[in-house]
């Protein structure tokens, strides 16, 4: 039994007819029957009755073609996954950090796609850690991290150690957001201890790379208030 008696097969029952299905399948009908009767051999049982008005599926035929155009389903699912002959094709897995302005820039470029071809898009919103794993994995065809400075060693040796590669996008500094009459709003110079008593704004994603692992670390900040968020 292979695949391709399978498909014989399931082309004799959708049609009902060796002839039609030989024609079909732009084969001879002598070689398409003996197909049929090697398959109907080699699992041991009578797929197809004939009889004067043609063919018949028997009882156990049928749950033998039932279970053959399910098994040939998957295969071209399965297949479909790995296909690279449409060169038309527009596909791309990317794994991303949960951020307002990466989402605004997808959907930027998702506007200059052609959308009179074949689109295929996965957008995976995580944490830096899982997102450079899902690229490992090849899950993802791309990723986005973030990180603050002092933990971007840590980040790089990650990403060499798992052999990908990668270039800086952007760095952007943390902003002291407070009304015009606030206390400091006047001050000439900013501290982290000017800002103990205040509230701090931080992203929730505190995972960083360590011994191949992701481990969480607290901010080293001496503010007492914190509001945690994933945007």
């Amino acid at each position: 039994m292979n695949i391709q008696h399978l498909k014989y097969a399931v082309e004799v029952e959708k049609t009902g007819s060796i002839t039609q299905a030989a024609e079909n399948l732009y084969m001879g009908q002598p070689n398409l029957s003996k197909a049929i009767k090697e398959l109907e051999n080699s699992v041991g049982i009578t797929i197809f009755k004939r009889t004067p008005k043609g063919i018949e599926i028997t009882a156990k035929g049928k749950t033998f073609l039932s279970y053959a155009k399910n098994v040939l389903l998957q295969i071209n699912e399965m297949e479909s996954l790995y296909k690279t002959d449409d060169p038309d094709k527009q596909s791309l897995s990317i794994a991303v950090p949960r951020c307002s302005y990466i989402t605004h820039a997808f959907a930027s470029f998702s506007s200059t796609l052609d959308m009179d071809k074949e689109l295929e898009m996965d957008f995976v919103e995580t944490n830096s850690i899982q997102a450079i794993d899902l690229v490992a994995e090849g899950r993802c065809n791309l990723g986005i991290i973030r990180y603050q400075l002092l933990h971007e060693a840590a980040f790089l040796k990650c990403i060499q150690e798992k052999s990908l590669r990668s270039s800086a996008l952007y760095q952007f500094e943390s902003l002291a957001l407070m009304h015009a009459s606030h206390p400091l709003a006047k001050t000439a110079q900013l501290n982290f201890e000017d800002l103990s008593d205040y509230i701090e704004i931080l992203h929730g994603d505190l995972n960083i790379p360590f011994a191949g692992n992701a481990l969480d670390l607290p901010q080293c900040r001496p503010a007492r208030k914190h509001i945690y968020i994933y945007d």
